[in-house]
């Protein structure tokens, strides 16, 4: 009855593990249809007569505590991280449920922990390949860095991976009731498992691992003192020595990793405040609305209003996630789902302890209890401290294995069970029922997609023709709308226009863009990448109107992550070029504003990343409004004001128009001051003049023998003005 659970189970494991070790929810589709699969073959064994599978305060909270999530999630104004969000509760939800209706069974407990085993050797195998070839990736072609990380894109989660299934295994290896060439296999894999997180470099996983480690012995040594097991007075009293080597595993493993990282000392760590920025952004978000949250993921974009670049310093990286589990459910969820979730766990690892101290069945019971309470509360412990430096449970595997961990920690022995709980055993059927209706078609969806973009996913970045990619990103939006699709169709279809600017393909690829774009705005709201990409078109295809609309609403979304998203600046942008249209059509006052209010943009450039005016492009950015204020000054005949920002724009130190500019107006308004029988004002403008021209670069459209005229004029016009003694006016005389 529990085999064909367990196996199903260890297959979504391995799919989930091989396949969707990443943040798109579309891969992890193959894995929970088996696990949908799963849930429903281990109902039979939910209705065992001596099967309990919870204490009322455990099911009470872990209700509640579904319900809460799922709730929320509905209600978020996002519908694909509401989807992937409750993917991530199905799994862990149904892992869970499946492996406690297994553990009862000794076959299916060693089939499931040789299932880990497995996983786990294979990852350590893959590590030690990519040690040596940094390039190496066992599916997918690319990874997020060149760390080594076993099947996963990124070097946390695979460290996190080993974390959890290594001390899974080490308590099967030590308690279990297996043979002793098995158990020694166990242990050597387990050893294998958390040496092998060294390699990843994972700071947080090196951490986790000692940690993870700590709680194990500490475990081990409660069960061995009420077994009164001959190895316990050895190794209790060479604990200590067991916690300074553990300590020395985390110091040497974070130095290593800081000096393979960051060619820094470990010291270096408490200098880079990130997480802790990342923490009181949250808390700022969490004020907002601390009962029920924002919904699923809305850190990831409440936090770019939240983002205090003067407290926290500029930022080009987009912090769509809190790299704190518990403060992302906070968040998410609030603290009432806060609180249900710390409610839930806690009572699970409350009770496993206890059970340690107090319940004896070595003798009475076929499972080794001890191996699922010892393995899965120090399994659990890793990854939990982990959980706190990253988002490792918003990835299936994860989400599995904590399920895993905290049903082999929460286990119930027969000596337990008093009586069949039949409203207990409904209860969870319903609940089992209902994880299982929603992940069967959901995941068969996902792996419809999967299916579909596995050609282009699955192989080098520039090897895939944009047409091939738009067709499965089309197909797979078709069977499964999601923003990111549209989004990534709409960047395909922007960059075949900028190709062949102004063909019938490029306009054609404008509208599509625009169209993706706008279907993206629907499905994610929230995300000024999308915002800012569609006021671009907008621009480009002249619609002012709704491109500044569109450029305000992305400035509002961005908050305080112009570094990231640059709207202020693209803004600025499309009214410099809105005014020189202005200035070209013969509306110098119109071409004025649109420039003064580029002028303004420019400024809140400044104001948001400040270093970004020290580079070239914050620099150019800045010269062009000042000259388009300049050259609409200068058209609606306000000389002065003209001047006043040709001469700005001549202080900023890149080759431009604007000494040209301002010497060849001076040299005009000295022309007329000298008509208007001003010599003193004349001569003041013609020095000045002289000195801006001698210095300015010849413009393009300029002939280039001019440049020489203008000069040989000036000096003329001087020595002239000098030899009747003329002096030059005070700069403030008009």
């Amino acid at each position: 009855m529990n085999i064909i659970p367990t196996v199903l189970l260890g297959i979504s494991l391995i799919l989930a593990v091989v396949i969707g070790p990443q943040m798109r929810s579309w891969t992890w589709g193959p894995a929970l249809f088996v696990l949908g699969l799963a849930i429903l073959s281990a109902l039979p064994a939910v209705w065992k007569k001596q099967e309990r599978l919870s204490l009322p305060g455990l099911l009470g909270f872990g209700i509640m505590m579904v319900a809460w999530f799922t709730w929320r999630a509905f209600a978020s104004p996002v519908h694909e991280f509401a989807i992937a969000d409750l993917m991530l509760l199905g799994g862990a939800a149904g892992s869970f449920i499946v492996t406690r209706t297994i553990s009862n069974s000794v076959m299916a407990e060693r089939i499931l922990v040789w299932t880990i085993a497995g996983l786990l050797l294979a990852s350590v195998g893959i590590i030690i390949k990519q040690v040596g070839d940094p390039s190496y990736n066992p599916v997918f072609p690319t990874r997020s860095t060149d760390l080594p990380a076993g099947f996963f894109r990124h070097y946390n989660d695979g460290a996190n991976f080993l974390v959890g299934s290594s001390l899974v295994l080490a308590g099967a290896a030590l308690f279990g009731r297996q043979g002793a060439i098995t158990k020694s296999i166990w242990g050597l894999i387990a050893l294998a498992g958390l040496f092998a997180v060294y390699w990843t470099r994972s700071r947080g996983g090196i951490l986790a691992a000692g940690l993870g480690a700590g709680s194990f012995v500490g475990m081990a040594l409660i069960v061995g003192k009420r077994r009164n097991s001959s190895w316990f007075i050895p190794i209790a009293l060479s604990f200590p020595v067991i916690l300074l080597a553990l300590g020395y595993f985390a110091y040497r493993g974070l130095s290593d990793a800081q000096e393979k990282r960051f060619s820094s000392k470990v010291e270096a760590v408490v200098d880079n405040p990130i997480r802790l920025y990342l923490l009181s952004t949250a808390v700022t978000c969490i004020s907002e609305h601390p009962i029920q949250g924002g919904g699923s993921r809305s850190f990831s974009w409440e936090c770019f209003r939240a983002w205090d670049h003067e407290a926290y310093g500029y930022s080009d990286r987009r912090p769509e996630q809190v790299h704190n589990e518990i403060m992302q459910a906070a968040t998410d969820y609030g603290l009432v789902g806060v609180l249900l979730l710390i409610g839930f766990i806690g009572t699970i690892l409350v009770g496993a302890i206890l059970r340690c101290l107090f319940s004896d069945l070595s003798s009475v019971y076929p499972v080794s209890t001890e191996a699922l309470w010892v393995g899965g509360f120090a399994g659990f412990s890793g990854m939990f401290v982990q959980s706190c430096f990253s988002f490792v449970f918003h990835l299936l595997p994860g989400a599995m294995l904590l399920g895993i961990c905290l049903a082999r920690a929460s286990h119930l022995p027969p000596a337990d069970i008093k009586k069949s709980a039949a409203i207990s055993k409904s209860i969870i059927t319903v609940l089992s029922l209902g994880i299982a209706a929603f992940l069967i078609p959901i995941s068969w969806k996902a792996t419809q997609v999967l299916t579909v973009m596995w050609p282009t996913f699955t192989a080098p970045p520039d090897s895939v023709p944009a047409d091939q990619k738009l067709k499965a990103l089309k197909e797979a939006a078709t069977i499964q709308p999601e923003a990111v699709f549209y989004r990534e169709m709409g960047m395909l279809h922007q960059s075949e226009m900028e190709k062949s600017p102004g063909s019938a393909a490029s306009r054609e690829s404008l509208t599509e863009a625009l169209a993706d774009y706008t279907k993206a705005e629907n499905l994610h709201p929230f995300d000024p990448l999308t915002t800012v990409n569609r006021a671009n078109l907008l621009s480009f295809k002249g619609d002012d109107h709704a491109a500044e609309d569109e450029f305000k609403r992305a400035a509002f979304l961005q908050g305080g992550m112009e570094s990231s998203f640059r709207s202020y600046y693209y803004y600025a942008q499309h009214l410099i070029q809105k005014a020189e249209r202005q200035l070209s059509n013969g509306n110098p006052d119109a071409a004025f504003a649109s420039a003064s209010d580029a002028s303004q943009q420019v400024s809140m450039v400044a104001k948001e990343m400040g270093w970004f005016m020290r580079h070239y492009e914050g620099m150019k950015i800045k010269l062009d409004a000042l000259l388009a204020q300049g050259s609409s000054s200068e058209a609606a005949n306000r000389p002065q004001d003209a001047l006043s920002y040709y001469k700005a724009a001549a202080e900023i130190p890149i080759p431009s128009d604007a000494k040209w500019k301002a010497g060849v107006l001076l040299m005009n308004e000295g022309k007329t001051a000298y008509s208007k029988r001003n010599p003193e004002i004349a001569l003041r403008d013609y020095l000045e003049a002289l000195n801006y021209l001698k210095a300015a670069p010849i413009p393009n459209k300029v002939p280039r023998d001019l440049k020489g005229e203008y000069v040989s004029y000036l000096n003329r016009s001087i020595e002239f003005l000098r030899g009747a003694k003329i002096e030059p006016a005070k700069a403030d005389a008009k």
